[in-house]
């Protein structure tokens, strides 16, 4: 009964908490991509997302969702995302619960549940916490399947290729479990040659996508987004999952002492872990270092599939040092661990910037919305009922040209402008030809000529931030 409350009350907390975090903070850009386009039929769905960045599973099920929600509540539109990430906490729990005992599944959950930055990524309307989530499961599956010497049951292996097989369809990251697990299997034979078996039925129902993921992984090849690693990137990481830096330093201490422990115990459910955290992070860390073949992929946002794994490896070592003390002592370095994680973690900040901004502010105005994607965030918070009139095809150049008729210019290298438009003077946008990169000198000094709002990207947040009126 007892432990009936502590989970009913973990997952309670992680409930209210990922619904703070949501009314706190504004859809980003990216989110407001995932909305625009779970606006379209289920057919333009899969055509204009298949070949993008990850499978269109997310915005597929946004797509059925905000049929119920709406659009027009940024918390009520993020509920599954906050209800994937508070199940996510609970499987954490019942990994760490099986594999050493109750102890160590609610250090684990306590650790995801007071991780800033978990929570600021568990309440995104992206692709993440479902992810997340699907992968956590698959791993429970898999210690049932593979680590507890227990007859392979058929419930198990179905939810191994479900979730296996969605994770696919959320997410590309999600090949990187299926490798760790893989490696981990290569360490007995009748064992790995089960995992090839099993793993057959996840890569055929994702075959359609696969001449896709390797047009995806040639285009990454010669450059992406993201910046190459640097050599500190892992310790940054921890940071930003442990919150504060003492934080960092003493989840590499308990990381080291878990593995040690491990080691010596010969604990092939921990080996199992570790698999899990460090085979996707040192992969993906070696391919972001600076180097001729880097494809940079290392960054906090994209190694949030790996963090059940790494708050499961501390709270290993946490529990484990905490009772090799005198019984006496224990309540205290308990109470004392749980003080120092609830006091890294700070009061969330907002970053609502454009609710507070009365469009009407924007009459007689010529807008130079920069880049072009943020669009998305211009007509959502300030001409909703043009976000509402989803273009199915050939979105930016129709965005564009339907923007054009309120005097908003949509600004990237690959749209071009010729158009005479209003502002104090006759002027026109400036025709930035075959440009990969726009010269932004040129586009602030033509801005402060004719008197623009600029809407630009925040160097500091995801989101676009409103830069200026130009007097």
């Amino acid at each position: 009964m007892k432990k009936a409350i502590i989970i009913g009350s973990l997952f309670s907390i992680n409930i209210l908490l990922k619904l703070w975090f949501s009314l706190y903070f504004e859809l980003n850009n990216d989110e407001l991509f995932s909305l625009y386009h779970a606006q379209m039929s289920v057919k333009n769905i899969f055509l204009q997302l298949s070949s993008g960045n990850n499978p269109p599973l997310f915005e597929l099920f946004l797509h059925f969702w905000i049929k119920f929600s709406g659009i027009n509540n940024p918390w009520l539109i993020r509920i599954p995302s906050v209800l994937f990430s508070s199940f996510t906490a609970l499987i954490i729990f019942q990994i760490g619960n099986i594999i050493k005992g109750f102890k160590v599944g609610l250090a684990a959950a306590i650790l995801f549940t007071l991780s800033q930055f978990a929570n600021e990524t568990s309440v995104l309307l992206r692709a993440y916490p479902l992810l997340v989530f699907l992968l956590t499961a698959n791993f429970l599956a898999f210690i049932h399947l593979f680590t507890l010497n227990k007859k392979k049951s058929l419930f198990w292996m179905f939810v191994w290729i479900i979730t296996q097989t969605l994770a696919w369809y959320t997410h590309y990251f999600s090949i990187w479990i299926i490798i760790s697990q893989g490696l981990f299997s290569l360490t007995n034979k009748k064992q790995f040659l089960a995992f090839l078996k099993m793993s057959f039925f996840p890569i055929l129902f994702f075959s359609p996508f696969i001449p896709i993921l390797y047009n995806r992984f040639l285009n990454s090849s010669s450059g992406t987004w993201v910046q190459t690693a640097p050599y500190d990137a892992i310790y940054l990481i921890l940071w930003k999952y442990g919150n504060k830096p003492y934080m960092a330093v003493l989840f590499i201490i308990a990381i080291v002492y878990t593995i040690r422990l491990f080691i010596a115990q010969k604990s092939v459910n921990g080996m199992a872990i570790i698999y899990w955290y460090f085979v996707p992070t040192f992969l993906m860390f070696i391919l972001s270092i600076p180097s001729r073949f880097a494809i940079p992929m290392f960054t906090d946002l994209y190694l949030y599939f790996t963090s059940p794994a790494l708050f499961l490896l501390v709270s290993f070592g946490i529990v484990h040092f905490v009772e090799s003390i005198n019984q006496k002592n224990r309540i205290y370095i308990y109470l004392a661990s749980l003080s120092i994680s609830i006091l890294s973690f700070f009061p969330v900040k907002s970053n609502n910037k454009l609710t507070d901004i009365n469009p009407i502010a924007f009459n007689n105005l010529t807008i130079a919305v920069y880049p072009a994607s943020n669009c998305f965030s211009y007509m959502y918070y300030f001409d909703k009922s043009k976000f509402k009139q989803v273009q199915q095809e050939n979105i930016y150049l129709n965005i564009s040209k339907l923007l054009q008729k309120s005097n908003v210019f949509i600004i990237d290298s690959n749209v071009f402008y010729y158009d005479t438009i209003q502002s104090n003077t006759q002027c026109k946008l400036l025709n930035f030809e075959v440009n990969r990169t726009l010269d932004t000198q040129l586009l602030n000094r033509w801005i402060v000529k004719n008197k623009f709002l600029t809407i630009k990207s925040s160097e500091k947040n995801q989101n676009f931030q409103i830069v200026d009126f130009i007097n």
